[in-house]
Order: structure tokens, then C-alpha cells, then sequence
């Protein structure tokens, strides 16, 4: 975040630059508005009427905070605001207002674009990064599962717990949040909060892994090996989503971004991209084992799923669900 300088100008960039806030005087907001070239991000901040549209609802909901914190001096973000901030996925749009954090009888209140949680906060729970207080990745995790969804938060909690996908500057643990739930989270929400960190696992690369693997625990199938390991003939490594060895079934979750967004085509194009995946399934099916994929409907509609893998012999302890419940 750079600091208002002479000109007047406050420069908050992030996200490679995609979203860049601007304060300016009245008759230059005034004029950029009728000119189109401006949005509001909060009074007196705006943002690139361009840039804004083309910026994720993640992007656009951290612009949001630093818009608060740039204008609302002390203020704590927390629950989903902290979320985005420090880069956990959700399943969906983020919400539409900053999410602030204060102490019992601070006096504060919720107000336009801001919602204010009262809820203790000890000093060790929150840290400063480039001039914005915030909760620190483990409480915040601890109170996106006592306030939001089950599936949200066991989606960032998976999140956080792979080295491989979430890159914090300090590292969380399954054992030092459920130590966290006992410290800050009383009798009300406690047992949310200990069903998403219990049903959290080390392994899930993506929101929709996460959410495969709940519903594959709903249909009461045996529990799936995460990341298994197999020798590319071709040299290195390739990991399965999910896997049965004892059924010498695979299970692969397919999403857009696989082959769409570039910090998963690496050097790929998106038809290269196709054709390694097609390269892949072929080694691992000379291994023996059988390979199911599925994409997003598959979530959306769980039975389609439960179909999919039962037609090629995982075995379903429960009734048949019909739809999946976010809790």
C-alpha cells in the first residue's frame, strides 16, 4: 500500500496489479464517474471502471479491505475478509461487505459496506501486514467455521494445511487449531467449529477435491488415499485426486482451470495440456487401476457423482442422497 502523497493519490495494488484504487479530489471523481472511467470502491476511494470489471470477486472483496483500512484507522479484518486476504479459496462469490473484528463494548457498530463482529480478540491473535491489522491465519480459519459454512471452511482449512497449494508466511496445523477452538471458542459453535477442522484433511488440492471428498464420506464409500504417488515413465512423478488402491480405482476431479488459467498450464498450452492428461490417464490405466473423472456438475448434483463411482465398484455403506447440504 503506498502512502497519500503530494498529488493527493492513494495507490493500493495488488493481485499483479489488476485492481488499482485512486482518491482524488471531488471535481475528478465527479468527472470520472459521468466518464465511466471510475467505480466506487468505498467514499473517497475508487477503482479503474476497466480494471474493476475484470477483476475476480476475490480481487474486487480485497480492494474492499484495503479500501476500509486505508479509511478507518485501527480497524481488525477478520472472518472471510481475513480469508481472502491471506489467499484461502471459497466456493463462490466472497461477500459483499468488509469483515471487521472488535472487542465487546468498543462501541463499534456495522455500518454501509461494513459488518462488525464483537468477539473477544487477544493481541496474539492478530498481525500487521503492509500497514493492515488482521487476524492471524489459524483464528481466522477458527472463525470462518463458527460463523460460515461447514464446506467453506473445511474447503480453506485443506487449504491450509498443503504445503503445496497454500504458501503463508507461517505454517497452520490441525493440532494447533484444534488447541485454538479450546482457548477462544465457548460451548456455542465449538462443535462447528471441531467438525470442520476433524473433517479437514492434508492432501485436497482445490475446493472442488474438498468437496468430492465430503461427499464421498456422505455416501458412506471407504475413505480415499489423497495424492498417491506413481513413477511417469517419462520421468518424475504423477499424484491421483483420489484413490482406492485396494479397488484399483482412481478418481480425478476436472476443473476448468486445469486447463485454462496459467499457474496450471505452466509452460502448456491448453490443448498440450489436454494431451498430457490424456498421456497420464493412459500410464496409470497400464498400471491396472481404473479412472473416473468428474467435473463441477458432478458436485452440484451429488448423485451424479455417487453413479460415477459406484459404476466402477466403490461400495456405499448409506442410502442414496440426493442432493448435497451445505451446512
Amino acid at each position: 500500500m503506498d502512502h497519500v502523497g503530494a498529488a493527493g493519490r492513494l495507490h493500493l495494488d495488488f493481485a499483479g496489479d489488476r485492481v488499482r484504487a485512486l482518491r482524488m479530489d471531488d471535481r475528478s471523481l465527479r468527472r470520472s464517474q459521468k466518464q465511466g472511467s471510475a467505480v466506487r470502491v468505498r467514499r473517497g476511494v475508487y477503482a479503474s471502471a476497466a480494471e474493476w470489471r475484470s477483476a475476480s470477486s476475490c480481487d474486487r472483496h480485497i480492494a474492499q479491505i484495503i479500501a476500509v483500512a486505508a479509511t478507518r484507522h485501527g480497524v481488525v479484518v477478520g472472518y472471510e475478509s481475513a480469508a481472502a486476504f491471506w489467499g484461502f479459496p471459497r466456493l463462490g462469490h466472497w461477500p459483499s461487505e468488509v469483515q471487521l473484528v472488535s472487542r465487546p463494548g468498543s462501541g463499534a457498530h456495522s455500518r454501509a459496506g461494513v459488518r462488525e463482529h464483537r468477539v473477544a480478540l487477544p493481541d496474539d491473535d492478530v498481525v500487521e501486514v503492509d500497514g493492515i491489522r488482521i487476524t492471524t491465519p489459524a483464528r481466522t480459519l477458527i472463525d470462518v467455521a463458527r460463523s460460515g459454512s461447514t464446506l467453506d471452511a473445511v474447503v480453506m482449512i485443506d487449504h491450509a494445511l498443503n504445503p503445496m497449494v497454500c504458501h503463508l508466511p507461517v505454517t497452520v496445523e490441525q493440532r494447533e487449531l484444534l488447541e485454538l477452538a479450546g482457548d477462544r471458542v465457548g460451548r456455542r459453535g465449538r462443535s462447528r467449529v471441531l467438525a470442520a477442522i476433524g473433517a479437514s484433511r492434508v492432501g485436497s488440492a482445490n475446493p472442488g477435491e474438498t468437496w468430492g471428498r465430503l461427499l464421498i464420506e456422505r455416501f458412506g464409500m471407504p475413505e480415499p488415499c489423497l495424492q498417491v504417488q506413481h513413477v511417469n515413465p517419462r520421468g518424475g512423478f504423477y499424484y491421483t485426486d483420489f484413490e482406492w488402491p485396494e479397488l484399483s480405482i482412481i478418481g480425478e476431479f476436472d476443473g476448468r482451470s486445469k486447463y485454462l488459467k496459467p499457474e496450471y498450464l505452466g509452460a502448456l498450452t491448453p490443448g498440450e495440456a489436454v494431451v498430457a492428461e490424456k498421456i497420464r490417464e493412459d500410464h496409470l490405466r497400464l498400471e491396472g487401476s481404473r479412472v473416473v473423472r468428474w467435473m463441477f456438475d458432478g458436485l452440484r448434483d451429488p448423485s451424479r457423482l455417487r453413479d460415477i463411482l459406484t459404476a466402477v465398484g466403490v461400495p456405499a455403506r448409506r442410502a442414496r442422497e440426493s442432493h448435497a447440504r451445505r451446512a
